[in-house]
């Protein structure tokens, strides 16, 4: 077996020194066939993980956040290699979900003794791959907001979040699924391939990526009040019991409105959307297991 380590320095805000230098001496005392590659820039992890896309017995490893996992996965979609994560980013979403170890000493110890794969669900967003949460709305201007702010990490995100939320309100979208339309506002709308935007906030918890099937949480403007019992339901992995939210699933959405904020895996679009069309393809993506 073959391993590639697609390592983003930048993911996290945090020092990959250590992270590498272990890696490097982990793999030689373990005479393992490795290669370790750096990013340079946006979209890098994406070319370097398509030189392997038709590499048998290779397993290919991102190092880095959900950002990193996003772009190296996106490579590697009905690939014959494997697709394994080393987290280290702000919220590891992916991993998180996937029960992949966070740290990184006992990730690379654990990898050694899986042998086996499981594949699981890819999504795309008007033709843009992901595979843990995206979505449109007011999580989406904050990740644009966040994208601008210095450092990152969970707390910083909480505060963009209390900064902008009064400012942002609902926008009117119509939805197409399962031969029904629905009319109705939307402060946000999450398209959930797994449970949680990171950080254990479990938007969709009974979200699934082997079901082919996407989870569908649209949220209207909750009032401040209601905030405690919200952030309670989103940690302890319960469904929201209110009347601002509705959860659906599918395995195609379309989605009209007013040109709106989209972000893919939590990275900001960079651009607004009047349609948004996200789509399933089941069991697309090999990860160790």
């Amino acid at each position: 077996m073959k391993y590639i380590f697609i390592v983003n320095p930048i993911s996290g805000g945090k020092s990959k020194t250590k992270l590498i230098q272990y890696l490097n001496e982990f793999c030689l005392s373990n005479r393992l066939d490795f290669v370790v590659k750096h990013t340079q820039y946006a979209g890098h992890a994406k070319e370097i993980a398509k030189q392997y896309f038709d590499s048998e017995y290779t397993v290919v490893i991102a190092v880095g956040g959900d950002g990193t996992v996003n772009e190296v996965a996106s490579s590697l979609i009905g690939s014959r290699c494997i697709f394994h994560v080393i987290p280290c980013g702000s919220g590891n979403g992916f991993a998180r979900h996937n029960r992949i170890l966070l740290d990184y000493k006992e990730n690379l110890s654990a990898m050694l003794g899986l042998t086996t794969f499981k594949y699981v669900d890819t999504c795309f967003l008007n033709d843009i791959p992901f595979f843990n949460v995206s979505g449109i709305g007011f999580d989406a201007y904050i990740s644009q907001k966040f994208s601008e702010i210095k450092g990152r990490g969970f707390i910083n995100y909480i505060r963009a979040v209390i900064m902008y939320y009064r400012k942002e309100s609902d926008h009117r979208v119509v939805l197409k699924l399962d031969e029904r339309e629905i009319s109705g506002n939307a402060f946000f709308i999450s398209f959930a391939n797994t449970s949680q935007f990171g950080n254990n906030v479990h938007i969709a918890p009974e979200a699934c990526n082997d079901d082919g099937l996407v989870d569908v949480v649209v949220v209207t403007k909750i009032p401040i009040y209601l905030m405690p019992l919200v952030a309670f339901s989103l940690f302890t992995k319960k469904k929201i019991n209110s009347r601002y939210v509705k959860y659906y699933r599918t395995n195609m959405i379309g989605v009209s409105c007013e040109p709106i904020s989209v972000h893919v895996d939590g990275e900001p679009l960079g651009e607004t959307c009047s349609y948004i069309k996200v789509v399933v393809n089941p069991l697309s993506l090999k990860i160790l297991a």
